[in-house]
């Protein structure tokens, strides 16, 4: 198994990872030998049902079904918004609140393909934010979910203001560097460029919790805040 993938609850009904960055959910329709998560998976673990998705680089918990009686029922969870999933999130610029809710319609950008954009004809979708940690220029999230919208944080989050880090697609970089933090104290390679301090969006499934799909009781799962962004908060701390 690939070692960003770690395995963080397993029965003989679901198991729950904490899926790294840059790790696809689901098969590329486009590129079909892209690895992906169940390609990871299965040759140790044996047939999985996809439940839910994360974006390739976003990190965190996910659960995946072992059988189809489970994954029946968790589907039904996330269909009928049973699940509780928060995020916790590195986002451009300061906030006036310390929470509140987005409560805005999303759609496919028609001009631009794989983008999203609020729109009045969209579906519904609705976020909600607490402000953990302010700095300077930037500020710490943690989000719930109370839809589940392709790209619904970042796009939510991006249409007030207030883009995730590093977004290739919602904010003006792909790439956080140091010198964004302070002006002393990087370091340039060989060819006198900076190396960045996270090459992903700042965006990390912390949280998950649903009803086991065999004994109905109610189970939550962690995956704890990765490397890279924890540099991030560390350097944004100093």
């Amino acid at each position: 198994m690939a070692e960003r993938i770690g395995v963080l609850y397993e029965d003989d009904h679901l198991i729950i990872v904490n899926k790294a960055a840059g790790i696809l959910s689901l098969p590329d329709r486009f590129k079909t030998d892209a690895p992906h998560l169940k390609s990871f998976l299965e040759p140790e673990y044996g047939e999985l049902w996809t439940v839910h998705r994360l974006d390739r680089m976003t990190s965190g918990v996910m659960v995946l079904a072992r059988n189809e009686k489970a994954h029946q029922k968790l589907n039904e969870q996330f269909t009928e918004r049973k699940v509780s999933k928060s995020y916790i999130a590195i986002v451009h610029g300061t906030f006036l609140e310390t929470e509140g809710q987005i409560n805005a319609p999303i759609a496919e950008d028609n001009r631009k393909r794989g983008r999203y954009v609020i729109h009045p004809k969209g579906k519904t979708a609705l976020t909600g934010w607490k402000l953990e940690r302010a700095w300077k220029n930037f500020s710490q999230l943690s989000v719930n979910l109370f839809t589940g919208r392709t790209h619904q944080i970042r796009v939510h989050l991006s249409s007030i203001g207030h883009p995730i880090v590093a977004d290739p697609l919602y904010s003006d970089a792909d790439a956080l560097y140091l010198s964004a933090i302070k002006r002393r104290g990087f370091q340039l390679n060989k060819s006198g460029e900076e190396r960045p301090l996270l090459k992903r969006m700042a965006l990390h499934a912390m949280f998950l919790e649903f009803d086991h799909p065999a004994t109905g009781l109610s189970v939550n799962f962690t995956a704890p805040i990765p490397r890279d962004i924890s540099a991030v908060i560390k350097q944004l701390s100093k």
